[in-house]
């Protein structure tokens, strides 16, 4: 069933803690999601991927980046094979045009031919929903920022449910460099996968810059946190990203959700 994880913060920090010590980090969840694992980040302001098809908890890959990646945001995927083999080219996250996707469930074969119609035949490389919602959703609005972005993507994605025939799950996290997009749908006909988001706050006396960072990312650092399961425990106040609901997080920590179709 796969499993996603997305973080946006202020300030570069690492992710260690959720993706290899929580009580349901990614290197755990990889137990049931054994076929590949990526990471996400941006360096330079680059977008970076790192991933193998291999499971991510007998990586020594997945447990490299994990412990030395730093960034303002991240997308993590553990995958369970549905729809191509297990190889690079259906191993998740993708990155196009300086976009970083990863996807949970499957639009369906329908979706995937309107798409390649539309963004042109032959430049997906793989067979996963993720690699053509990614192209699909940067051809409609990587070329635009701020509100105007937000608003083309919203478009999308109610376009893409208007006709959920063939949709089982379209659970996504897409990063654009600045912002974090995390979307939860399944139609009635489909297998509902599980959302969740976290806002954390800076506290009131907040750690130097370095301390959390030295710390593996322990929940104390600011940030928002998007993933199928609750990684970092009950002792935060994690809440569910209501099917057919857009969030979108941004560096200043703000949250925006946006109802894109009835529950």
């Amino acid at each position: 069933m796969c499993r996603l994880f997305g973080l946006i913060a202020p300030r570069p920090v690492k992710i260690t803690f959720p993706l290899l010590e929580a009580a349901e980090s990614l290197r755990r969840q990889s137990l049931l999601n054994p076929d590949g694992w990526g990471v996400g980040y941006y360096a330079g302001g680059h977008a970076v991927v790192r991933k193998q098809a291999e499971a991510a908890h007998g990586s020594p890959g997945f447990s490299r980046v994990a412990e030395q990646a730093r960034s303002h945001l991240f997308v993590a995927h553990v995958r369970l094979r549905t729809a191509g083999g297990i190889n690079l080219a259906n191993t998740h996250p993708f990155s196009y045009g300086g976009w970083i996707l990863a996807q949970n469930g499957g639009i369906g074969g329908a979706w995937h031919k309107r798409i390649k119609a539309e963004i042109g035949w032959g430049r997906i490389a793989g067979k996963t929903s993720g690699e053509h919602l990614l192209y699909w959703l940067h051809a409609r609005a990587g070329h635009l920022s701020g509100a105007a972005r937000d608003a083309a993507i919203l478009a999308a994605v109610r376009e893409l449910v208007a006709d959920p025939a063939s949709i089982g799950s379209a659970n996504f996290v897409l990063a654009t460099g600045d912002q974090l997009y995390a979307f939860r749908f399944s139609p009635p006909q489909g297998n509902a996968r599980s959302l969740f988001y976290l806002r954390r706050s800076p506290p009131l006396a907040e750690a130097s810059p370095g301390a959390a960072e030295a710390e593996g990312g322990i929940p104390r650092t600011p940030a928002v946190l998007v993933a199928s399961e609750q990684v970092t425990g009950p002792g935060e106040p994690w809440q569910p990203v209501a099917n057919g609901c857009l969030l979108i997080a941004r560096r200043d920590l703000s949250v925006d959700l946006e109802r894109i179709a009835a529950a």
